[in-house]
This record gives structure tokens, C-alpha cells and sequence, in this order.
């Protein structure tokens, strides 16, 4: 404290108990100066001037004792992070505990990345394996129908037999024998 120039508007001891009834009317929260200038109407010079000590041991002494639980994340701001942790270990202990959890967290999430990107690569080939054996039955399909429309037709028409050199009609169109040749194409699809 200074011993020359201008007299300090308050002493220590009225700074003190002015503190004293902020804290009892804020209990357990950090002290700001800003809010402290509001609620006393003593100006954030006078405090920071002569109560600057003290109020940093309150803060230390709630910040120490106000450590979360860690059940999320709570990002607090830098400005916070360095006036809880100075001298602070066990907030230093906090505060890096979570910067590694977080850190591994992500490592964890771009691995879970790759492994998905990973599955959806093998069910892409999958499905692509899968489309060309489909357009490969498909074709088959065609050919076969092919075969038997020709069959139907060279059967069906007297002079295509004569020239395949056919005794008689091998298939013949008549309801009974549609229904039959449905019921084989079926037994043959399953």
C-alpha cells in the first residue's frame, strides 16, 4: 500500500466486510470484479488495487473446490483455465485429464470412421457382385425364353418342322399344356 499521495477511499478492513457480505450473498461462485463494482458500487480499480490477493486466494479456494464431476464437458474459457489452475494441481490434474479424454474420444470416433467407411467399401463390392451375377441370371433368363419361344414357334408351324426335320408338334398351345409349362418355368425359378 502506498504511503504517499491521495488517501485510500476504504480501508482493508471496510474492503474486507464488504467482501464478506458479497460472498455470503454469492456463495460458492467466483468472484469478478465487474460483478463485485455492480453489487458494491466500489470501483474495479479500488479492488483490484487492494483486495487483489484476497480475492484470488477466494477464487483459488472455490475454483479447487468446485471441481465437476466428469460426467460431460464443460469447456470453460482460457481466461478461467488459467486463473483456476495457477498453483492449482489438482485443477491442472482436471483440466488435462479432460483435454486427454476428449483427444482419445476423437481418435476413437475417426477410427469408428475408418471401420464404417471400411464396411460400406465391402458392402459397395457386395452389392456390385451381386448386380452382375443378377444381369448375368437375367440374361440367361432371356436366353432361355428365347429357346423355348423358338421351340414353341418351330413346333407350332408345319413347315418349320419339316425343314428341322420334326416328326410332330413337340409343344403344343393349348391351355392345359400353358399351365404346365407355367407350373415347370416356376419350378425351375426356385
Amino acid at each position: 500500500m502506498r504511503t504517499d499521495g491521495r488517501p485510500a477511499l476504504y480501508t482493508n478492513e471496510q474492503l474486507l466486510n464488504v467482501l464478506k457480505d458479497y460472498q455470503k450473498n454469492h456463495p460458492n461462485q467466483k468472484i469478478k470484479y465487474t460483478q463485485l463494482e455492480k453489487a458494491t458500487g466500489i470501483k474495479v480499480h479500488i479492488w483490484k488495487y487492494q483486495m487483489r490477493d484476497t480475492i484470488e486466494a477466494i477464487n483459488k479456494k472455490i475454483a479447487g473446490a468446485n471441481i465437476p464431476a466428469r460426467t460431460g464437458y464443460n469447456l470453460p474459457s482460457v481466461e478461467d483455465m488459467l486463473i483456476n489452475i495457477e498453483n492449482e494441481p489438482a485443477m491442472q490434474k482436471y483440466y488435462l485429464q479432460t483435454l486427454s479424454d476428449m483427444v482419445n474420444n476423437l481418435y476413437q470416433y475417426k477410427e469408428a470412421s475408418k471401420s464404417i467407411d471400411i464396411l460400406n467399401a465391402d458392402h459397395k463390392e457386395e452389392v456390385d457382385i451381386l448386380k452382375i451375377e443378377n444381369e448375368e441370371l437375367k440374361k440367361m433368363l432371356d436366353n432361355q425364353q428365347d429357346v423355348i419361344n423358338r421351340y414353341i414357334l418351330s413346333s407350332a408351324s408345319k413347315q418349320k418342322r419339316e425343314q428341322e426335320r420334326i416328326k410332330e408338334n413337340i409343344i403344343q398351345l393349348d391351355a392345359d399344356s400353358l399351365k404346365r409349362y407355367d407350373e415347370m418355368f416356376e419350378a425351375l425359378m426356385k
